[in-house]
């Protein structure tokens, strides 16, 4: 019965706030911005997803403000380095949204089995290319923790591929668990891969990250629950332009937030941590349109 009253509800609500505007997302079938996106463009089809290699891409293009995207998907990570880089600039956080994971996988030999093990220089690792975000949070993973493994930038697909073709030793991917790809892996890979724990002790980076776990379960392949770190995802927009309007996007998401979160089979499970009105360290600069919208 909730089902067919909220489908009913999103013949009604797609009519009433259709607007044509595009958002940034990630690749479809991998990225948890994408399904996101893809929820949210249910109760309005005229919010076209464009489909990106990530977060760095994301903000770039927001930055950049050379075409028509209004709203982009990414990490605070990413929002944040890049704010320090480009102060004062126009790109700013519309709402916070879930906890992103950082995902160590490793083949299932007994080599390597955390991160202390993997910092050697005869390893090879995928970090993501340089417009993901994945490739953002490695290398400042990399700097501050002095990791002395390879750097391999190949997307996820070829990095997967690349791990079980033993050409590399380890592929890092973050995004919100459960990872769609990930989560479609059948039970009996734990046999060839296996996901690995992420624990950092360092001041500068608590400023950034956050310890937080993968649940045992989340993944078909995975018995145990995993400690790891974690970034916030964000959607943000670019105020200088006067076709995107804020605050309809930001009302859709508060008034049905109900739905995406009480309808885990229809819509994806990362909505149920979604609280936009919690004050997270982690995501400043909220654009002005919004603040009075996230007071309860």
């Amino acid at each position: 019965m909730r089902q067919v009253i909220l489908l009913v509800s999103i013949i009604v609500i797609s009519v009433t706030v259709s607007y044509g505007q595009k958002i940034a997302t990630g690749i479809k079938g991998i990225s948890t911005y994408y399904a996101l996106a893809h929820d949210i463009n249910i109760f309005n089809e005229q919010l076209t997803i464009i489909e990106t290699t990530g977060s760095n891409e994301n903000y770039d293009t927001l930055y950049q403000n050379t075409n028509d995207i209004c709203y982009a998907f990414m990490q605070s990570d990413v929002y944040l380095s890049n704010s320090i880089k480009h102060p004062l600039n126009a790109v700013k956080v519309v709402v916070p949204l879930y906890n992103e994971e950082l995902h160590l996988i490793v083949r299932n030999n007994g080599s390597i089995n955390n991160l202390k093990d993997l910092n050697k220089d005869k390893y090879k690792v995928a970090i993501g290319t340089k417009n993901s975000g994945t490739n953002t949070t490695l290398k400042l993973l990399i700097d501050k923790l002095n990791l002395k493994f390879k750097m391999v930038e190949v997307n996820y697909q070829n990095g997967f591929d690349q791990l079980l073709d033993n050409k590399i030793d380890a592929l890092f991917y973050i995004g919100g668990a459960p990872v769609q790809s990930f989560a479609n892996f059948p039970p009996t890979i734990k046999e060839i891969i296996k996901l690995l724990p992420i624990e950092i002790k360092n001041d500068e980076l608590s400023k950034l990250y956050f310890t937080t776990t993968i649940p045992k379960g989340t993944y078909p392949w995975v018995v145990e629950e995993i400690t790891t770190i974690g970034v916030k995802a964000i959607i943000a927009t670019n105020i200088e332009k006067t076709n995107c309007d804020v605050i309809i996007l930001t009302t859709l998401l508060l008034e049905k937030l109900d739905d995406f979160k009480n309808t885990p089979d229809f819509f994806h499970s990362k909505w149920q941590e979604v609280d936009p009105y919690t004050d997270n360290y982690l995501v400043p600069n909220y654009c002005d349109d919004v603040k009075p919208l996230l007071k309860k």
